[in-house]
C-alpha cells in the first residue's frame, strides 16, 4: 500500500483503490463520507493510514460530484429496470390470450356448475316404511337466483280506503255502511268498514285487506265454476279444465286482461312488480251458459240461484295470483292452519269495462338486507320429515303430497317481520276406502333445515 500516491486512482473502475490520510481522525470522517455508497477498510502501515475501498471506485478528487453521478446512474438502472419488467409484463399479457381465454372458460364452468348446485327436484317419491312414504310435488317458483338469496324484512301495507272506495263505489251513495271489529293477523283488534248494495256491489276494508265483489255478476259466476277442492275431495261436477283451458276472447287475451287488472290496481296503490298469476280461468259467454244448464239438469243449482242469461260484457277472465320476494310465493294466509284456504287466495276478475272482484287479502313492502342466504338441499328437508315422523306409530299410513317453498313473514317487532324461507310441507293421513285423506301442513326452516313447531297449530 506504500506504493499508492496520495491520491491515486487505477483507470478500472472496477479495481480498489487507496487514499493516504494524516491521521484516524481524517480516516474516520473520510470513512464516514463513503460508508454508504462503498466497502471501506481502514489499514495501518506504519505511521500512515489508509482507507482502502473495493468496489466501484470515483476519483478522489471531485469526489462529491462523482458521487452525485453515481447516484443519478443508480437510480436510472432502478428506472429502467422497473420500465422494463412492467413492459415485459405487459408483452405477456397482450401475447397469451388464449391462455387466459381458456383460464377464464374455466372459471366461468365452475361457476356454472356451482351456480347451478342449488336446485330442487319437481317431485320426490320414497317409501320409508309401511306406514310412512313420500309421494310429494315440490312447488318452488320462477327465476329464482339461489346464489343471490338475500335476507330480507317486510311490513303490511294498508289498503288506502279513499282510492278504493273512489274506484268501486263510485260516489254511489245508496250502499248500507256498516262497521264491525275483527281481529288481524298479529292477533290485534281491528275495525272493519263494510258498504253493501244488493244490486250494485259489496266493498269490505279494514287495516291489512280489502275486497271487492260486484254484485250480482260475481254470486252467480262462482256457482258456475266447480273445482275440486285442496282437501282431495272430488267435485263430481268439476268444471275447472273448461275455463282453464279455453281459448282467449276475442280483442282481449289473457295478457291484455292481466296487464289491465294490473294498471287497475296500481291506481288503488298496489304495485305490480312482484304480482304474478298462478292459474287463469277464461269466461265465454258460451261456456258459462252450457255449465249453467249442467248444474240445473244435475241439481246442482237451483233455478232461484241460476242466472237467466249471460251477457257479452260479463266475459271476462279470472285471475288467481299472489306476491312475491326474489322469485319465491310469499306466505299470505293468518296461520299455517289456513294455508289451503280459499279465503285466504288473491284473486282478480277483470271484464273488458272493468274489475268485477278484487280480492287482496294481504300486501308486504319488503327490504332486502346484505346478508345472504343458503338454502338446504331437499334430501335434507325430506329427512327432517322422515326423522320427525317415520317411525310414528299409526293405524293409517301417512303421505307427504306436498312441499311449497314460500317466504314466511315471521314477526320481528310490532309491524316488522323477517322474511324467512320456509318450506310448507302438506303430509295426508289415510282414512279408509272411500273416504278422503287428512291433512296436516308442516313448516320447516329451508336455510336451517329445522322443523319450526312455534308456526303450528292445532
Amino acid at each position: 500500500l506504500n506504493l499508492f500516491p496520495k491520491y491515486w486512482k487505477l483507470t478500472n473502475d472496477a479495481s480498489p483503490f487507496a487514499v493516504s490520510v494524516k491521521n484516524e481522525s481524517q480516516a474516520r470522517s473520510t470513512f464516514s463520507y463513503h460508508n454508504n455508497i462503498w466497502k471501506v477498510h481502514i489499514l495501518k502501515n506504519g505511521k500512515n493510514l489508509y482507507i482502502l475501498q473495493v468496489g466501484l471506485a470515483p476519483p478522489v478528487k471531485g469526489v462529491d460530484m462523482k458521487i452525485n453521478n453515481c447516484k443519478k446512474v443508480i437510480k436510472t438502472i432502478v428506472f429502467y429496470t422497473v420500465v422494463i419488467i412492467c413492459i415485459a409484463i405487459l408483452w405477456q399479457q397482450a401475447h397469451l390470450p388464449y391462455e387466459r381465454t381458456e383460464y377464464q372458460k374455466i372459471a366461468e364452468n365452475d361457476t356454472e356448475k356451482e351456480q347451478s348446485s342449488v336446485s330442487f327436484p319437481e317431485e320426490y317419491k320414497k317409501t320409508v316404511n309401511d306406514s310412512f312414504a313420500f309421494d310429494a310435488k315440490i312447488i318452488t317458483g320462477e327465476n329464482i337466483d339461489y346464489e343471490n338469496l338475500y335476507a330480507s324484512t317486510a311490513s303490511i301495507v294498508y289498503p288506502d280506503a279513499d282510492k278504493w272506495k273512489t274506484m268501486f263505489l263510485k260516489d254511489n251513495l245508496n250502499y248500507e255502511e256498516s262497521c264491525f271489529e275483527t281481529e288481524s293477523r298479529n292477533g290485534d283488534r281491528l275495525n272493519a268498514e263494510v258498504y253493501d248494495n244488493e244490486l250494485e256491489g259489496f266493498l269490505r276494508l279494514d287495516a291489512e285487506q280489502g275486497l271487492y265483489w260486484k254484485e250480482p255478476l260475481m254470486r252467480y259466476l262462482v256457482q258456475v265454476l266447480h273445482m275440486n277442492g285442496e282437501y282431495g275431495a272430488e267435485d263430481p261436477m268439476d268444471n275447472e279444465a273448461v275455463f282453464r283451458d279455453a281459448d282467449d276472447l276475442s280483442g282481449f287475451d289473457r295478457t291484455q286482461a292481466w296487464e289491465s287488472a294490473c294498471e287497475q290496481m296500481n291506481q288503488l296503490g298496489i304495485e305490480e312488480g312482484n304480482l304474478q298469476y298462478k292459474e287463469s280461468y277464461c269466461m265465454h259467454i258460451e261456456d258459462l251458459e252450457e255449465q249453467t244448464q249442467r248444474l240445473l239438469r244435475d241439481g246442482s243449482l237451483s233455478a232461484q240461484d241460476a242466472k237467466e242469461s249471460w251477457s257479452k260484457d260479463e266475459e271476462g277472465y279470472l285471475f288467481y295470483f299472489s306476491q312475491t320476494l326474489q322469485g319465491i310465493e310469499i306466505f299470505r294466509y293468518e296461520n299455517i292452519r289456513d294455508y289451503p284456504g280459499m279465503y285466504g287466495d288473491m284473486q282478480v276478475y277483470v271484464m273488458k269495462d272493468g274489475l268485477g272482484e278484487l280480492q287482496i287479502p294481504v300486501l308486504y313492502s319488503c327490504k332486502l338486507e346484505k346478508k345472504k342466504l343458503s338454502l338446504v338441499s331437499f334430501d335434507k328437508i325430506a329427512e327432517v320429515l322422515e326423522k320427525n315422523y317415520g317411525s310414528v306409530i299409526t293405524e293409517e299410513p301417512i303421505t307427504v303430497r306436498k312441499c311449497q317453498l314460500v317466504m314466511y313473514p315471521l314477526q320481528k317487532k310490532n309491524g316488522v317481520y323477517d322474511m324467512v324461507p320456509v318450506w310448507i310441507c302438506q303430509i295426508g293421513k289415510y282414512q279408509g276406502e272411500g273416504r278422503n285423506e287428512s291433512y296436516n301442513y308442516i313448516p320447516i326452516n329451508a336455510v336451517t333445515g329445522e322443523e319450526m313447531v312455534e308456526l303450528e297449530v292445532e
